[in-house]
């Protein structure tokens, strides 16, 4: 129980709940990353207490049903990671259907040494893409908690387009890079593939051209990959190099796979009801930031070992993601060595951020 007790201290830290709701929280968490899945069986036999796993199962679900403020992880983001002042956001979703029910997950993420660190999140009840209003909601309860002055740039693929959407991040004065669909029609009238069905193979234009967009003056940078892709960017500011800045987009695919098969499984879960999936993934949003900064913490003692083609053995989530489970899964050896991992939580200071 000492183990829970300092889980408990660390996340009291970031957390203005009852101590109880807290204890749960913490013992949820040491489950998650033991059993590696958010089957909710699979976690309540992972706790480290005296009742019975049927008894910590209720426990589980009484959690989830528990209604609280999600976007309280990006203080506890904010002060867990060396961030730049101007930071680079990324929205996408991720969905997968069980049985009948769509799981259909809006994300938005923060861009940090190849990945995307979550910050927020908002899970529809429908499938298919979101329309501008939730987009347009979730983003103001991130920019209510960061300021929009500190937002960098803002990446989003061709889903997230419209004209209502555009128009929300050029009023707000957000510097945005977001890829159009090729049947684009600038100006109103012409085709985007059109204009630029005579750029080659492997070429690029970054010369943000001035167009007309829905209304909006934006500039447009085209290219075209080598198997004969075309590209286009549209931005509401004149960035040297905005095909640089929307390749970063894939981190928060990246992000996704350790949230699922390469961490969490988070498709193994269970949950269909929306609300209770936030909450789901706001724990798994603390584990994922834990393992991630311990593996950075590692790393620096320890570099990653560089494989003979160039790349790392394994990532920086999964260094931290192996160590912490070697340590909770035998405790008796690393109770001391454990005890320093999770003070890297407790010793965040929210209060910088509110």
């Amino acid at each position: 129980m000492k183990l829970i007790n300092e889980l408990t201290h660390s996340l009291m830290n970031h957390l203005k709940w009852h101590k109880s709701r807290i204890t749960c929280a913490a013992q949820i968490l040491q489950s998650l990353i033991i059993n590696r899945t958010v089957g909710l069986p699979h976690l309540a036999t992972g706790f480290k207490n005296k009742a019975t796993p049927e008894s910590n199962y209720r426990r589980i679900k009484r959690f989830f049903a528990f209604n609280f403020d999600l976007s309280s992880i990006i203080f506890i983001v904010l002060s867990l990671f060396d961030f730049p002042k101007g930071l680079e956001l990324i929205m996408d979703r991720t969905n997968w259907k069980l049985g009948k029910a769509n799981i259909n997950i809006l994300f938005i993420s923060i861009t940090y040494l190849g990945i995307g660190i979550p910050i927020l999140w908002f899970t529809m009840d429908k499938g298919g893409n979101s329309n501008a209003d939730e987009r347009i909601g979730l983003l103001k309860k991130v920019i209510s908690k960061i300021g929009k002055d500190r937002i960098k740039s803002f990446v989003a693929d061709r889903e997230f387009i419209g004209k209502k959407w555009l128009n929300f991040l050029y009023q707000q004065k957000i510097p945005f890079v977001i890829r159009v669909r090729n049947d684009a029609k600038l100006g109103g009238f012409l085709p985007a593939n059109l204009l630029y069905r005579k750029l080659k193979n492997g070429k690029k234009l970054v010369a943000n051209e001035k167009i007309m967009l829905w209304g909006l003056m934006l500039y447009i940078s085209a290219s075209r990959s080598l198997d004969g892709e075309l590209m286009l960017l549209v931005s509401n500011y004149k960035f040297e190099n905005p095909q640089a800045i929307y390749k970063k987009r894939w981190e928060i695919e990246v992000m996704f796979q350790c949230l699922k098969g390469r961490g969490f499984n988070l498709e193994a879960t269970h949950i269909t009801d929306p609300h209770k999936i936030d909450r789901l993934i706001f724990m798994l949003g603390i584990a994922f930031c834990w393992m991630y900064k311990i593996g950075e913490i590692k790393n620096c003692l320890k570099p990653i070992e560089i494989k003979k083609h160039g790349r790392k053995a394994k990532s920086l989530f999964r260094y931290g993601f192996d160590e912490i489970r070697r340590m909770l899964n035998d405790l008796r050896r690393y109770c001391k060595c454990l005890y320093k991992l999770i003070s890297v939580l407790c010793n965040c200071r929210r209060e910088r951020y509110e």
